[in-house]
């Protein structure tokens, strides 16, 4: 059996069976083919279970160098944490991405949380029934945080 393949740049050609591309449909082939997971990155419910103590702070104030000065005043005394995502949903349809930054230490997220303003997080009660990728639903009405503590939006991200 061969195929006949039609590029528009191109004459057509034939493939046979037996070439890479007819191969990669085959069950075990795609199984070879998946994204895995780098080992340097625990799975969410690691985080969960090892890093309990979590803040929540709007996506947006995560970036550029408000990234920077997350990650030295962290540096600066020590801190280790890990980052999840969450996606923070209001009763009024408006929905936000916050960044979840996660600490073993109980002292340490509320150092962080005083120095950066941010809120408080329990992964077993705000999320979704308790589901590993579940949403926030929140009840408080919804503002858009344009600065919190020594973080702002950048000019670009405020429209």
């Amino acid at each position: 059996m061969t195929l006949i393949v039609h590029c528009l740049w191109q004459r057509p050609y034939a493939i046979r069976p037996t070439s890479i591309s007819v191969r990669a449909r085959t069950p075990a082939a795609r199984v070879t083919d998946m994204v895995t997971r780098s080992r340097s990155i625990p799975a969410p419910s690691v985080i969960d279970q090892k890093w309990p103590h979590q803040v929540a702070l709007p996506d947006d104030l995560c970036t550029r160098r408000n990234r920077t000065t997350i990650h030295d005043y962290c540096q600066e005394r020590g801190m280790t944490f890990q980052i999840r995502h969450v996606q923070a949903v209001w009763p009024n349809g408006k929905y936000e991405e916050y960044r979840l930054h996660c600490f073993a230490d109980p002292a340490e997220a509320k150092a962080f949380l005083d120095h950066f303003q941010g809120e408080p997080f329990d992964a077993k009660r705000d999320r979704e029934k308790g589901k590993i990728r579940g949403v926030w639903r929140r009840s408080d009405e919804y503002r858009r945080i344009l600065d919190l503590g020594p973080l702002s939006v950048p000019e670009l991200l405020r429209n």
